[in-house]
């Protein structure tokens, strides 16, 4: 009795690959969230704060470490401004920025949270540049400081989402096809079966070629 159908072990193979790297990316994650807190309970608070950003960097679909983390850090900022510790706030706020921009595609997550951030950002670097001073104020007040911080926070634009949704179907085009072309271009002794060997091995190319050009768009 055949349990698989060998012509379709490519798509398995593609689903294998795919669940591996989710859940990598769930468990460094979930490492980096522990690392995070248990720097919190020992009070190093800048230690805490950097892995919340690795494990808002390992941000995968549904998973809620990265999630965690994304709170953790708004609260360690919300802390901070409580405390009067604007240096704390600021790391933490930029972190976090950071981290959402760093994890952006064509299903964008916390887009609300990031306006908030840069709100808030503009407000603490605005205080933050009065308090030490210098020319660069040039006698704006802090409202104006805090418009001009703002303009550029607002700068960054969110990736295209007609590239970023090329980037992902021209990746699973790529190596779908090229574990095709391994697993049906050749025969038991390994000759060549042509054409499907050259026109998968050719569609492969083409894929990988567009995901660069995707990339360098998106």
């Amino acid at each position: 009795m055949i349990l698989f159908n060998p012509k379709h072990l490519w798509v398995g193979s593609v689903f294998v690959a795919v669940l591996a790297l989710g859940l990598r990316a769930e468990l460094s994650a979930a490492d980096e969230l522990r690392n995070a807190n248990i720097a919190l309970d020992k009070g190093a608070v800048n230690e805490a704060i950097e892995h919340f950003q690795y494990a808002l960097h390992w941000h995968a679909p549904f998973s809620q470490s990265a999630h965690e983390a994304a709170e953790a850090l708004q609260e360690i900022a919300n802390q901070a401004r409580r405390d009067g510790d604007r240096g704390t706030e600021l790391k933490a706020l930029r972190r976090l920025r950071g981290g959402i921009l760093a994890t952006r595609s064509f299903a964008t997550d916390y887009s609300d949270q990031l306006t908030t951030i840069n709100l808030q950002l503009a407000k603490v670097t605005a205080e933050e540049q009065l308090a030490l001073g210098g020319p660069t104020i040039g006698g704006r007040s802090q409202s104006e400081l805090e418009a001009h911080h703002l303009s550029l926070l607002q700068l960054d634009p969110a990736p295209d989402s007609f590239w970023a949704l090329v980037v992902v179907l021209a990746f699973l085009s790529w190596v779908s096809l090229t574990v095709l072309t391994i697993m049906r271009g050749f025969d038991a002794a390994l000759s060549i079966q042509q054409p499907f060997f050259f026109r998968a091995s050719s569609g492969a190319i083409v894929s990988f070629v567009i995901w660069l050009l995707a990339l360098t768009r998106a």
